[in-house]
């Protein structure tokens, strides 16, 4: 969910190459005008449930305001352990059902521990839920936080109020955060598998890193296109997308 890159700013640091991957290449296309001349942001439309890089090659991940879309959770936390290297960290945020005012209005569908459709493609997850999945792929849950619980109140009306809605948010955070019961939890991941002969080093090249999703083999770059080695499906490139959706067999 990385979309057109508004994060990027905050994790930019001298010498870490950045891949951002999203489904929506309209986003991506905004963000490789943006960064049209960085050459450590690299741009992959890919479905998440088929990601297309080789096992362990990611120091850090983070999705936010992705989580919440997903209807085969395990399926992509085990995607997202796979490519992250062992005793990495990921950070995710996701909407918990069991949040402060959910509990008030709707008690019983709440406290269920599972992985609630509200909509279609609209998702709330139990923290127990997710923690019991995490664990299922090899992701160890170290630390929640949780926030949200006063940005649905701001609107044009009582935009005066903003200083006193940050200090009660602040507050609620504090108290009700840690334990679960914020309407967003922010989860960090670690993977708790050893090192294997499979790992990719650091210091890897995108052309390193990338596989088929299909396959998960390596791939050959061939102008316009990227190909795969073994199956020979061919994705193709856009200036700075490579797009990787199409994964059917």
């Amino acid at each position: 969910g990385g979309g057109y890159g508004r994060l990027i700013p905050t994790y930019t640091k001298k010498g870490r190459n950045i891949v951002i991957v999203d489904y929506a290449p309209n986003l991506l296309e905004m963000a490789a005008k943006t960064y049209a001349g960085r050459d450590d942001v690299h741009l992959i439309a890919a479905n998440a449930y088929h990601l297309p890089f080789k096992e362990s090659v990611f120091s850090v991940g983070i999705s936010i305001r992705t989580f919440h879309h997903m209807n085969a959770p395990e399926k992509f936390l085990g995607e997202l352990s796979r490519v992250m290297r062992p005793q990495s960290h990921a950070l995710v945020e996701y909407s918990n059902k069991r949040n402060l005012m959910r509990v008030l209005k709707k008690w019983s569908k709440s406290i269920q521990v599972d992985h609630e459709e509200y909509g279609d493609l609209l998702y709330g997850t139990h923290p127990r839920y997710f923690s019991e999945i995490a664990g299922r792929v090899g992701l160890e849950v170290v630390w929640n936080s949780g926030t949200g619980f006063l940005p649905r109140f701001l609107t044009d009306k009582t935009l005066s109020l903003k200083p006193l809605f940050t200090v009660t948010e602040t507050l609620l955070d504090i108290l009700y955060g840690p334990l679960g019961l914020a309407p967003m939890n922010f989860s960090d991941l670690k993977k708790t598998r050893v090192w294997s002969a499979k790992d990719m080093p650091p210091g890897a090249t995108l052309l390193d890193i990338l596989a088929c999703p299909i396959c998960k083999q390596g791939l050959t770059d061939h102008e316009p296109h990227m190909a795969c080695s073994s199956c020979g499906k061919q994705f193709e490139k856009k200036g700075k997308i490579i797009d990787f959706r199409h994964v059917e067999k």
